[in-house]
């Protein structure tokens, strides 16, 4: 594959720098357009790696799923392009768990920390019903004192005893080889034993506690049923050996200050209050200031920072609701913009990535579920779900059907339609009915009982609160493009114009695809010189579509403009030559089509 560094991945993702590279796949350092993050993005390239991708893609699936901060986070949502795999994840900076030892001296102390916090990232795992099954030096990372536990490809659910077993000779149980034996939460503890004893070779030999030698050597116990249990047990007997090997413990010791620890205990406790309330006063001050900057930026119209600074503000206060609404409001597309839903895919990645749905008030986690459901992807169906989790009331039970696709499809639309005759307050009516023209879109039915309701309604409303609503223009796009698609009813037909000639009235922006659809309404109304127009302008957002060039090309000499549709197909000629290896075998019979077409007018 070629280098990627410079571009971009999905508009979000720019590629900075390589990481590293391996044998299957390339990681690179992005940097994310929209909130400034900086991500690891691993790129497997499938033509060359068939099994590996499957395996890395179940891998990046069952990654998405843990939250845990000894893993890295990987995001749900994860390209699988024809080309290749990509994966978002975290950037982890630090140094393997080898290389370190191998240049640093460390004490029983912190050898006893790492090997809690291995259990604790392990106890989580299998918890979740996962075996690790390759626990080796060179899979951990430090990072700040911290450990990270990095390739996740030998993960097994428990109970697995499929053939495919990967792992390091080194550090795997000796009941890999029978492989009659499922992996279970024993085959962990072994090899935390064997990573603990690696660890502790780097200890000078009269340090070592004998319990955690003991201790170490029952975990790797070659008879799976007479290893220690679990990861939990390992972290219970690491944690009671710490107590012991305190270097100022010992019984004589602890017996000597006994008294003593007494005596301060209360000068402890009130210094530990008074700790804990300056930790929670240097909190609230960092949130202050995080908050306090995101307003300036705000202020300054520079909202990407400003996200970014109500983002860290919302890590230092959680419970602050007003942060997220902050957050919600500087995202929502304007009125105008013409990619109102990929805009509000966004907006629903930052929620589903950088917060917690249990710090949301339920005002905002019913806007984010009807944003999900304008959304294709499972991935937002899923969100909506979580989101709508116990919590009661009509609207979230019209949502929670939608999603889940249960219900009588005709009882939703009639409750939706409910919603917005009930209701006397604009915004209250123009959610709801963006909600029904939603449903309506799915279904692909536009009759002119659902038009002259949905004419109605907007005419019911609140006309300057109507006109200045930000979802005015998604919503009449939502009726023009699906009236569009019917294009063989001419009374249809007559009505998307309509609704087409409402949007332009308002002076909407339209994508390339909205222009092709409009295009080919004004095209099969026989209104040629319109239908150029807007494949021209198509044109205009995507000057490398050829398709696009065709559509208007055969408008133009519909309308007689031959002269424009001459010049039109020389830059034609030159893109399908770059093309030409890319091209549908549907693409170039248009292509050729139009060719003999034009060749009847003297165009060549």
């Amino acid at each position: 594959m070629k280098k990627l560094i410079g571009t971009t991945l999905d508009d979000h993702y720019k590629f900075i720098s390589l990481i590293g590279e391996g044998a299957t796949s390339t990681v690179y350092l992005a940097t994310d357009l929209q909130m400034g993050a900086m991500w690891a993005i691993k790129v497997l390239n499938k033509k060359d790696n068939i099994q590996g991708y499957q395996r890395q893609k179940e891998e990046a699936i069952m990654l998405s799923k843990l939250s845990n901060p000894m893993f890295p986070r990987v995001l749900p949502t994860i390209y699988d392009q024809p080309e290749a795999l990509y994966i978002v994840m975290d950037y982890i900076h630090g140094v393997q768990l080898s290389e370190f030892l191998e240049n640093n001296v460390i004490s029983v102390m912190q050898a006893i920390n790492w090997l809690k916090q291995i259990c604790q990232g392990m106890e989580y795992l299998h918890e979740q019903g996962y075996v690790y099954c390759d626990l080796k030096p060179d899979n951990v990372v430090i990072n700040n004192q911290f450990l990270k536990m990095i390739d996740f490809g030998a993960c097994k659910k428990i109970g697995d005893t499929t053939n495919r077993r990967a792992g390091t000779a080194e550090f795997s149980p000796p009941e890999y080889a029978d492989r009659s034996i499922p992996v279970g939460t024993y085959t962990d503890v072994y090899s935390i034993g064997k990573l603990g004893q690696y660890i502790c070779s780097f200890l000078d030999e009269k340090e070592k506690p004998s319990e955690l030698v003991s201790l170490l050597s029952l975990c790797c116990e070659a008879n799976y049923e007479q290893r220690i249990k679990s990861a939990e047990d390992v972290y219970a007997a690491l944690q009671r050996i710490e107590q012991k090997s305190d270097p100022i413990s010992g019984y004589k010791a602890r017996l000597a200050i006994f008294l003593s620890s007494v005596i301060l205990c209360i000068a402890f406790f009130t210094l530990g209050m008074f700790g804990y309330y300056s930790n929670v006063q240097a909190y609230r001050n960092e949130f202050n200031s995080f908050f306090n900057q995101a307003v300036k930026y705000e202020q300054a119209g520079e909202n990407s920072n400003a996200i970014e600074a109500y983002l860290n503000a919302s890590i230092k206060d959680p419970g602050q609701s007003d942060v997220y609404e902050k957050i919600y409001q500087l995202m929502l597309p304007q009125k105008t913009d013409e990619n109102f839903r990929e805009k509000n895919k966004a907006l629903l990645d930052v929620f589903r990535e950088r917060t917690a749905i249990k710090n949301l008030d339920e005002s905002l986690r019913i806007r984010l579920a009807e944003l999900c459901i304008e959304q294709e992807s499972p991935v937002y169906q899923d969100y909506a779900k979580d989101l709508l989790k116990n919590m009661k009331g009509e609207k979230v039970e019209i949502l929670r059907n939608i999603v889940s696709g249960e219900g009588d499809t005709g009882q939703i639309v009639e409750q939706i339609k409910n919603l917005i005759e009930t209701s006397d307050d604009t915004n209250e009516k123009m959610d709801a009915l963006f909600l029904l023209l939603n449903v309506y879109s799915k279904l692909n039915t536009w009759t002119e009982t659902d038009l002259n309701f949905i004419e109605n309604t907007f005419k019911a409303m609140d006309q300057e609160a109507l006109n200045n609503h930000e979802k005015l223009i998604p919503s009449y796009k939502l009726i023009a493009l699906g009236l569009s698609n019917n294009l063989e009813d001419m009374n249809l037909r007559k009505d998307a114009v309509s609704w087409w000639n409402k949007l332009d009235h308002l002076h909407a922006e339209y994508t390339k695809e909205e222009n092709i659809t409009k295009g080919k309404l004004y095209y099969a109304e026989g209104d040629y010189p319109k239908a150029a127009e807007s494949f021209k302008a198509a044109i205009g957002k995507d000057d490398s579509d050829l398709l696009s060039y065709l559509y208007t090309i055969d408008a133009l000499l519909k309308s007689g403009n031959n002269s424009e549709a001459s010049n039109l197909w020389q830059r034609a000629k030159t893109l399908k030559e770059k093309q030409n290896e890319k091209l549908s075998a549907n693409l170039l019979y248009q292509y050729n089509a139009l060719q003999l077409q034009l060749e009847m007018f003297g165009i060549q």
